[in-house]
């Protein structure tokens, strides 16, 4: 039941919600406000302009891959943000457990993915909280474009709604990256302490 939530808040705050954004704007900007009127009393257009905005929060899942990279640009060459072993004391640790389990040749994506996969599999309530933050990180990361995109469409027809939407997909940005941080720095520090856990139980084994 839990997982089936997650998605359904993923497919709504992620897909739908950005996409519709998207389509409210085009169809603002492009359909005169009587046709657009009519056009909402009927259960089809209703029907119809879901589903069309759920296609276009995929694609804007898509596009938002340059978001992600101008967050990666932004964290390394504006704010110089350390590396996780200098951000985390424990870090070290970490790492020597995962190499240790796993293998020494492990990148940093790797120990990532590994720690995550760790948590989600032996941790749920960490894993619950992990989801909810993905949920609003993609959330976020999608309005970002959905709004730049709103920005440039109102541009030449209504300079007020254009500012509004660029500060908007700011905003965003800004929080987009903070929902980063708080993603990786839970997914670390939980699998930190499940393979502390894990150590201390093998270690009461032992002596037994």
């Amino acid at each position: 039941m839990q997982g089936s939530f997650t998605i359904s808040l993923i497919e709504i705050f992620a897909y739908l919600f950005p996409g519709c954004v998207v389509l409210a704007v085009l169809i603002y900007r492009f359909l005169p406000a009587v046709e657009v009127d009519n056009l909402l009393q009927q259960v089809w257009f209703l029907v119809v302009f879901l589903a069309l905005g759920y296609i276009l929060g995929h694609i804007l899942t898509t596009l938002s891959v340059y978001v992600l990279k101008l967050r990666m640009f932004i964290i390394k060459k504006v704010l110089k943000q350390k590396s996780r072993q200098e951000r985390h004391s424990f870090y070290p640790k970490l790492r020597e457990s995962l190499r240790d389990l796993f293998g020494s040749s492990l990148s940093p994506e790797d120990e990532y993915l590994i720690s995550l996969r760790l948590v989600t599999e032996n941790m749920p309530n960490s894993a619950q909280e992990i989801n909810r933050l993905y949920t609003l990180t993609l959330f976020s990361r999608n309005l970002v474009v959905a709004f730049l995109i709103a920005s440039l469409l109102f541009i030449t027809s209504n300079i007020a709604y254009s500012v509004i939407s660029l500060v908007l997909s700011v905003l965003l940005l800004v929080r987009y990256i903070q929902l980063e941080a708080a993603t990786g720095n839970t997914v670390v520090r939980s699998a930190h302490m499940f393979l502390c856990m894990k150590q201390g139980d093998g270690n009461k084994k032992t002596s037994k």
